[in-house]
């Protein structure tokens, strides 16, 4: 399976854009960080997408966890410069791509990094 016919799939289910207005910061800290960021509209829109992939997809599911966690820094990044949302086509494929290919190397996903095949033109 390659990466741009998971990701061609799995990004227009998450919209055109991802709002993150009701963000919070679970620590006490001051300053927004991949590991101290929630928002509930995003997490809504994860469940959503999550449900419509489905677990027996597993390419898919992967993906919707992998492009959730790139979202997730991406909006920590941008709500500490007081924008609460963004495109979802302007994030960097090859970001994706590359937090994939690691997630893929995880334990349980053995036969799904097997039949995976990287791309170098993203």
């Amino acid at each position: 399976m390659k990466f741009k016919e998971i990701y061609d799939r799995i990004l227009p289910l998450w919209g055109n854009n991802i709002n993150f207005s009701d963000a919070e910061i679970t620590d006490g800290s001051t300053i927004f960080t991949e590991d101290n960021f929630y928002s509930r509209k995003m997490e809504k829109k994860w469940d959503q997408v999550q449900e419509t992939v489905g677990e027996d997809d597993t390419y898919g599911d992967l993906m919707v966890w992998t492009m959730y966690q790139v979202f997730q820094a991406e909006a920590a990044k941008l709500y500490n410069a007081k924008i609460d949302y963004f495109k979802v086509s302007s994030i960097d494929q090859k970001e994706v791509e590359a937090l994939y290919f690691d997630n893929l190397h995880h334990e349980s996903w053995e036969e799904e990094l097997e039949g995976y095949e990287r791309e170098d033109n993203l």
